[in-house]
């Protein structure tokens, strides 16, 4: 069994209608989900072993803050192949990587990762649809012929997370060192 983690790219600005749809970069909000993003998967224990990411600015700008945040110190391959690609190139980008990778996050846009994850985890004769939230991130996991998608997690909920730790960690009693 292989982890797969998908992220969407967080929330793209369109304020300089001008820029190219490949060179638009992040708006504020998607700066600040971003690297709550790479904390979660920190806090989770989930660094992949690689990261593939679209080489588009909006998932370049995405890709290094979870980067930054969670802490992998890994390899980033920016990949062409992934911006505004069918489903199908996510599925070979996969299948060219070596077997001994136990853990991969693929970065890319709607609304083909939404539909490379429904097609992944859709079972035989099922469809499955996903609506994949700017800057969420899905948790699958992988074996021969199934992929189960185990979390789903959005900015939303994500900000949620971390402010019910953060209460409860203010919440603790304070001991007294003697």
């Amino acid at each position: 069994m292989k982890t797969l983690l998908i992220l969407r790219h967080a929330k793209s600005s369109w304020k300089h209608a001008e820029l190219p749809d490949f060179d638009r970069p992040l708006n504020k909000r998607g700066k600040r989900d971003a690297p709550r993003m790479g904390e979660l998967l920190r806090q989770a224990d989930l660094l992949p072993d690689l990261v593939l990411s679209s080489s588009a600015q909006r998932a370049r700008q995405t890709t290094q803050a979870v980067v930054d945040s969670s802490g992998y110190g890994g390899e980033v391959r920016w990949m062409d192949s992934l911006y505004a690609a069918p489903p199908e190139s996510y599925l070979e980008a996969l299948r060219a990587l070596d077997d001994s990778l136990q853990r991969v996050m693929l970065v890319g846009h709607n609304p083909s990762i939404s539909d490379f994850l429904a097609k992944i985890i859709a079972k035989s004769g099922c469809e499955a649809v996903i609506e994949f939230k700017k800057g969420a991130v899905a948790r699958v996991e992988t074996g021969r012929r199934e992929a189960t998608l185990n979390w789903f997690f959005t900015p939303k909920i994500a900000r949620a997370i971390q402010a019910a730790a953060a209460n409860a960690a203010k919440s603790q009693p304070k001991t007294s060192r003697r």
